[in-house]
């Protein structure tokens, strides 16, 4: 008797449907990052003030083997065998990391932040400290998310991918009324704000930092409403001195600030080692206390195990060998990015003031500007320009996730030379002026 599959060949699964994956794989902001990848890889030869990158002309490979044998080096001084400092760095590592006195000791330095070493837990990157802080503290079937923004693309995404509901609260002048209203929509909703997500210093897209007054107004909020507060700061050692402003971490009395840092500015991005500063006090249900950085840690052990153990090491030996503080690292990268910021502000003032409708902030520091329109610039406006005007440029609706948006566009001005950022903001020039002309004819016809 023959088999009657004999010979016949298996057939192939069918095609998944999007409509049977998470939500996550098709939302906006999914599709939107992808897009802006694409478009930036279509065209190679054009001017791009859209990728926030630090500027490589700092960055060497030997940096690396240096940096290694310098923390090899601090092992060894205090103790450590050789078979013991290769174990902690080639094997894997505990979930909360290897470095964290070293980091609490360059924390104490540069940002005046005075934390234990188990209040420390270091990831892969801010975005996966600002994703693990989100997924333990937030329960999406009742909390809610208050966002000041506009705000980095990546908090509108991570947010959507853990079902969670935000509230955008503008970033106005009276920061604390802003926060109120938002938190105002959740308890309307029957829901709870749980927690606020800001960036303190040269905002992502505004470069622009909160002041004092605007400090002290969300910590008062956070302190009223029972908040945390999720501090994103990654900017703020790439500054020289005479820009730095205490942090919300370093004002924060009572733990309610968690803060999230990254070495991807400060030293370079192929690191991918960022922290989560969270010492606030977790009561367990057996009695024990622990900060929440440990309780996020379990879930770290989960998701990615650790976070690599020979980048944290490179980490390590950079900060030990400029004496724990990367401001006194970066002091030669932060005067290129003042520069460039200044290049950009001054080529913005000569090519676009006669524009009408066209106004930016001047960054108080970072990697970034915002340009406001009163006419659309979405996706399509973007590719139009990278095709027939040769500039990139980030749309001002990818910083405000699924809510509305008003008209304009980030700037990014870290990774090029004046040189090139005044001939990409004459191309820019061009672009807006006939924009600007299309759209009033438009409106008249």
């Amino acid at each position: 008797m023959t088999d009657p599959a004999a010979g016949a060949s298996s057939p192939r699964p069918q095609a998944l449907s999007i409509d049977d994956l998470a939500d996550f794989a098709a939302s906006d902001a999914a599709e939107g990052i992808t897009f802006l990848n694409e478009v930036a890889a279509r065209f190679p030869d054009a001017i791009s003030f859209a990728a926030g990158r630090p500027h490589d002309g700092f960055m060497s490979l030997d940096d690396i083997g240096r940096d290694l044998q310098t923390y090899r080096s601090w092992l060894q001084d205090r103790g450590v065998r050789d078979d013991e400092a290769r174990a902690r760095v080639l094997q894997y590592g505990p979930a909360t990391g290897i470095v964290n006195d070293v980091i609490v000791e360059h924390l104490a330095k540069d940002e005046g932040i005075a934390v234990r070493p188990d209040a420390v837990l270091l990831t892969n990157g801010a975005a996966e400290a600002l994703w693990l802080t989100l997924a333990t503290v937030l329960r999406p079937e009742r909390d809610d998310l208050l966002v000041v923004a506009p705000n980095y693309p990546g908090v509108w995404g991570a947010a959507e991918s853990l079902g969670l509901v935000t509230r955008p609260a503008p970033a106005d002048e009276d920061l604390g009324r802003s926060l109120e209203s938002a938190a105002q929509l959740s308890f309307q909703a029957g829901r709870r704000p749980r927690a606020v997500y800001l960036s303190s210093d040269s905002g992502n897209p505004t470069g622009v930092s909160l002041t004092e007054r605007q400090r002290s107004e969300v910590l008062g909020v956070a302190r009223d409403l029972d908040l945390v507060v999720i501090e994103d700061n990654p900017y703020s050692l790439v500054a020289g001195p005479a820009d730095r402003r205490p942090s919300l971490k370093e004002l924060d009395p009572d733990g309610a600030v968690v803060r999230l840092g990254s070495f991807s500015k400060t030293i370079f991005p192929g690191l991918r080692v960022g922290y989560a500063v969270a010492d606030r006090l977790v009561q367990r249900s057996d009695g024990t206390t622990e900060t929440l950085a440990t309780t996020m840690s379990r879930l770290k052990a989960m998701v990615s195990v650790n976070t690599s153990p020979v980048a944290q090491a490179c980490v390590a030996g950079r900060l030990i060998s400029n004496g724990l503080s990367l401001r006194h690292a970066n002091s030669a990268v932060a005067q290129t990015y003042r520069r460039n910021r200044t290049a950009m502000v001054e080529a913005l003032r000569r090519r676009l003031s006669d524009i009408d409708g066209v106004s930016w902030t001047t960054p108080d520091s970072g990697f970034f500007l915002q340009l406001d329109t009163t006419f659309d610039l979405g996706d399509d406006e973007l590719l139009r320009s990278a095709e027939e005007f040769g500039v990139l440029w980030t749309p001002l609706r990818h910083f405000y996730g699924a809510h509305p948006a008003p008209a304009g566009m980030r700037l990014s001005y870290s990774f090029t030379d004046p040189d090139e950022i005044d001939r990409g903001v004459e191309r820019l020039a061009r672009f807006l002026t006939e924009t600007s002309t299309n759209t009033k004819e438009s409106h008249v016809g």
